[in-house]
């Protein structure tokens, strides 16, 4: 069995992958390795922590505990049984086990059933704590205070298994400014993307979303412009699971450089609201659906962006186009299933929004985001780029237009 000490890995929206490998460099880590997914990385504690806290793309930044080679779930069970796991949580504390299958062959005899997985790795925790401390710890499957993650790959000779530790223990895009939302929202990593990703200069266009739902992109744009931290709601509250851990608070230089880390971040905090009161670039917010701005107007009081964004009720055909250079971006419906007079709607819209841009747009950019991808040659309008993304399992594409 191998121990690891500064291993971890932060997942991400599939498409994202080199914006977080940047964004990870940026924290001070030395040694990254993209995969489908996320990225790995090498980095001392504190610098994995500057990642749970400040990174605006990961999904979830996991520590790499141990990894070892398994024929069987009962070599795993033997294997999770020699772990010291007090070193890890005590046993008043609750715990979860969560099983990825990774590449592993199509037919094979063990290893088929993740919950059968999930139960041995539980045993093995449960026995360990019995044999050596006398009492168990127990199983919250909906918040627990640790949850790890068992992902099993096939190697050489048999199968290797790794065991991951969620640090956050709930997933980053949650930031905690969304209590009113819409049908399928954009995720908060996502939308923090797609505006990486349209290469929005902040210091000279003006910012619009005429499709802007709950205003998830909005908030995300308005937090980069200002170089907020995605984690500013979370400060005070402090609700990551590696406050509570051995790990954490056996290390005395860990905590003295997190306590500091979080007063920087404070102050990070309200410099950047003061910029973004003094800006002259403008965010602009706007729906056709009335419950759409009110969910809008909600999560940016409950964010404090309410003087950030300029909002209103409007139909998207109707903006005029402004007079100050301006990045537009559409993230319009594309249910996976669609009646056929919604297609006949969304065919026409696609169409109208591509009209438009051509007669009144002119020397604007425009991104436009839909799962519906057969649908974006109803703009009749040669893209600039066409990236490829997912929308959780929905394979979309972010289509970006120079208007001249």
């Amino acid at each position: 069995m191998k121990k690891h000490r500064f291993d971890y890995f932060a997942s991400c929206p599939s498409g994202l992958e080199e914006l977080l490998e940047a964004e990870i460099l940026s924290f001070g880590v030395k040694t990254t390795q993209k995969t489908r997914g996320g990225v790995s990385f090498e980095a001392y504690h504190e610098n994995a922590l500057k990642a749970v806290l400040e990174s605006r793309l990961a999904s979830r930044v996991l520590k790499t505990l141990y990894s070892f080679e398994a024929l069987n779930e009962k070599d795993l069970y033997q294997e999770l049984s020699q772990i010291k796991w007090k070193s890890i949580f005590e046993s008043h504390q609750t715990f979860k086990f969560h099983v990825i299958f990774g590449d592993l062959p199509y037919e094979r005899e063990v290893f088929t059933n993740s919950q059968f997985v999930a139960l041995k790795a539980k045993d093995a925790v449960v026995d360990w704590f019995r044999h050596y401390e006398k009492e168990r710890p127990n199983v919250d499957k909906d918040h627990p205070d640790f949850s790890f993650i068992i992902r099993i790959d096939s190697s050489p000779t048999d199968y290797k298994v790794t065991l991951l530790w969620d640090l956050a223990g709930f997933p980053l895009h949650q930031r905690g400014y969304r209590s009113e939302q819409v049908i399928a929202p954009l995720k908060e990593n996502l939308a923090a993307g797609l505006i990486q990703l349209l290469k929005w200069n902040d210091q000279t266009e003006h910012f619009y979303d005429p499709m802007c739902g709950s205003g998830t992109l909005v908030i995300e744009a308005a937090l980069a412009k200002g170089q907020i931290p995605p984690s500013f709601l979370l400060l005070e509250k402090q609700p990551w699971s590696f406050l509570k851990s051995s790990w954490y608070l056996k290390d005395e230089y860990l905590k003295k450089n997190f306590e500091q880390f979080l007063i920087d971040l404070k102050e990070k905090t309200i410099k950047g609201f003061q910029y973004l009161k003094q800006s002259k670039i403008s965010i602009h917010a706007s729906d056709i659906d009335s419950n759409a701005i009110r969910a809008l107007k909600q999560n940016l009081e409950i964010s404090g962006l309410s003087n950030a964004v300029i909002v209103e009720q409007k139909e998207a055909l109707a903006i005029q186009r402004p007079e100050h250079p301006s990045l537009f971006f559409y993230n319009p419906p594309y249910g996976e299933r669609l009646e056929r007079g919604d297609e006949e709607k969304l065919i026409k819209l696609y169409h109208d929004l591509g009209e438009k841009w051509k007669s009144e747009y002119k020397n604007m950019r425009v991104g436009f985001f839909t799962g519906n991808i057969p649908l974006l040659k109803k703009i009749s309008l040669r893209a600039e780029r066409k990236i490829i993304l997912y929308n959780g399992p929905i394979e979309a594409r972010l289509a970006t237009y120079l208007l001249y």
